[in-house]
């Protein structure tokens, strides 16, 4: 905490974060700013979504820290924009071992008890160390994120409320307040589109018609529910049942742009009227029943 200003950045410039950083990107910047992706073609009406997506701390005294944080902005609506990417590792949190280790609270004194260490610590520092530019603190996170998002007509994620809370609780733990920027824009999340109109009784039917081994592809960890994850999504509608979710955040983030990309274009009025600037939760009770997407979105305007 030592040296850390205890106010969130707001929209500041900072010589650390200038952006855009290199040819590539100023022409995505400049062309999300002008209206159009593709050289020498003017976009029809368009949409730049920032998708992001987290990494965080798990079972410990700090839990749900985002240590990774990456994201792709640009046009869901044009079926081949490019998006600009980004990936990060806040400073703050991986320069201290103390985050990736599990605890447990004991039942008699209440004290928490070393558990194990985070396996995924290794691959962190090993691939921090090798890319040390995504190595940033904090508060240069949260400016370059600021800046983009003025960039971007909505923000979201694959489970919207567990990335922001986990933005929340990241600024929160350094700043001591709550991350606003998210309000600037629509938010919206992905998982909660998919869950009530691509998740649909076709959806349902094809797991059935698997044998046991590959609905295995398709089904929750306990293999007892049917899966909704973005890795789940991805197979399905990418027609890749061996696609496995990579859990970096920029590889995520990619892969759930592609996803917000392909909801946007096929179902544009839902998109616009029911989900924008209105994420819900995802019941693993509802999907359970089987309904139709029809009767799913009946019952999400309803509720």
């Amino acid at each position: 905490m030592n040296g850390i200003t205890k106010t969130v950045p707001k929209n500041e410039d900072s010589e650390n974060a200038n952006i855009p950083r290199n040819r590539g990107e100023r022409y995505i910047m400049n062309s999300l700013k002008a209206g159009f992706l593709t050289r020498g073609v003017i976009m029809r009406k368009r949409h730049n979504a920032l998708v992001i997506d987290t990494e965080t701390t798990m079972k410990n005294e700090k839990p749900f820290l985002a240590y990774n944080i990456g994201g792709a902005l640009g046009d869901i609506y044009s079926p081949n924009s490019q998006p600009l990417e980004f990936d990060f590792y806040v400073q703050e949190i991986i320069s201290n071992p103390e985050n990736f280790v599990h605890t447990y609270k004991d039942k008699e004194t209440g004290e928490r008890k070393f558990w194990k260490y985070d396996r995924r610590y290794a691959h962190v520092l090993n691939d921090a160390f090798k890319n040390r530019s995504k190595i940033k603190p904090l508060k240069y996170i949260l400016n370059y994120i600021s800046k983009h998002i003025g960039f971007a007509d909505s923000i979201a994620s694959y489970n919207w409320n567990f990335d922001k809370q986990a933005f929340n609780k990241t600024v929160l733990e350094f700043y001591n307040e709550k991350y606003r920027e998210f309000e600037r824009i629509p938010n919206w999340c992905i998982m909660d589109c998919y869950a009530n109109k691509e998740i649909n009784l076709n959806y349902f039917k094809m797991i059935d018609n698997l044998d046991e081994l590959d609905k295995l592809q398709f089904m929750s960890k306990s293999g007892k529910n049917y899966g909704y994850s973005a890795q789940c999504m991805a197979r399905w509608i990418f027609d890749s049942e061996q696609y496995e979710e990579q859990h970096t955040a920029l590889e995520d983030s990619k892969m759930e742009f592609e996803l917000a990309r392909h909801f946007a274009r096929k179902h544009k009025s839902d998109f616009t009227k029911t989900f924008l600037g209105n994420p819900k939760s995802v019941s693993w009770v509802m999907l359970k029943k089987k309904l139709s997407a029809k009767a799913k979105m009946q019952t999400r305007n309803n509720g």
